[in-house]
């Protein structure tokens, strides 16, 4: 994928890189290097054990065939900041549920890794809603493992942790076909995303029940779409979020659609945790 280079810190021991000579002082503790454009990635610790974006592939492939899932799967690699972050999705098409006739949804292992301390290495499991590439979030399903760079990856425990995830993924088919019978007004519709996905943390804005507007108009915009496709049902309300988690505007931030897309995934399986979320799956 690159070749990296891991410079100490030690003034007095520079890089050579062609016609370029790059020291790294103390002050920036160990740097990972891009060796084709001499880009410093990430600086670390002591302790930091790199893991190459190239053995996170390898270990992950490793360890979908020792998991025996499918032979029939598709990988997709991408990179991000000059490659300091890396996102990887292996895809099943023939590992598929029907929550609903005609509403395939087929089984995927995202997974991430960085050079800068912004992700660990970290995989998961989630569905893909075939029609409109709408992935779909789990509570159990988030962090399927977690590995941080000190670390040796165990490639057994990541095929266990997966073949587990697959599993859930199948008995999550009858938990989304229960989602079809439950009727959800739109009041309860706005009362579940504005206590949730739309409200502030306390601790950032210092104001209690502070809503992000614009968001919470997104929301209820794929709720009105959604509730006239599938019903005013829980699943056309866990639609209409997980299709925010998975179609962020990019014209209103900075960061890549795919490293929103990670965090808005962990908030919307955080929300199906929420006391709100519970009472109305047990209607």
């Amino acid at each position: 994928m690159m070749d990296m280079h891991i410079q100490v810190p030690d003034d007095s021991n520079p890089y050579e890189s062609g016609s370029r000579t790059l020291t790294v002082p103390r002050s920036l503790r160990t740097a990972l290097i891009r060796t084709d454009t001499n880009e410093i990635l990430g600086t670390h610790g002591s302790k930091y054990k790199p893991v190459l974006h190239d053995d996170v592939v390898n270990s992950m492939m490793d360890a979908i065939k020792a998991a025996n899932i499918s032979n029939d799967y598709e990988v997709d690699i991408k990179t991000y900041d000059n490659g300091a972050k890396m996102k990887g999705v292996i895809t099943f098409p023939n590992v598929l549920i029907e929550p609903q006739v005609g509403d395939y949804i087929r089984y995927r292992i995202p997974f991430f890794n960085s050079y800068d301390a912004s992700w660990a290495f970290m995989y998961s499991a989630e569905g893909d809603r075939l029609w409109c590439s709408n992935g779909c979030s789990h509570p159990q399903m988030v962090t399927v493992g977690k590995v941080k760079h000190t670390t040796n990856i165990n490639i057994e425990g990541a095929a266990a942790k997966i073949t587990a995830a697959t599993e859930a993924f199948h008995g999550s088919e009858d938990q989304w076909r229960t989602y079809a019978k439950i009727k959800v007004s739109d009041e309860q519709a706005t009362a579940m995303i504005r206590a949730t996905l739309c409200k502030y943390n306390k601790s950032v804005t210092g104001v209690e029940d502070k809503i992000n507007e614009v968001q919470y108009a997104t929301l209820m915009r794929a709720w009105d779409d959604e509730k006239r496709k599938l019903g005013m049902n829980l699943w056309a309300l866990y639609n209409a979020c997980t299709w925010w988690a998975s179609h962020p505007d990019v014209t209103r931030t900075r960061s890549h659609p795919d490293v929103i897309s990670r965090q808005r995934s962990v908030d919307v399986a955080r929300m199906m945790q929420h006391k709100q979320w519970r009472e109305l799956e047990a209607a």
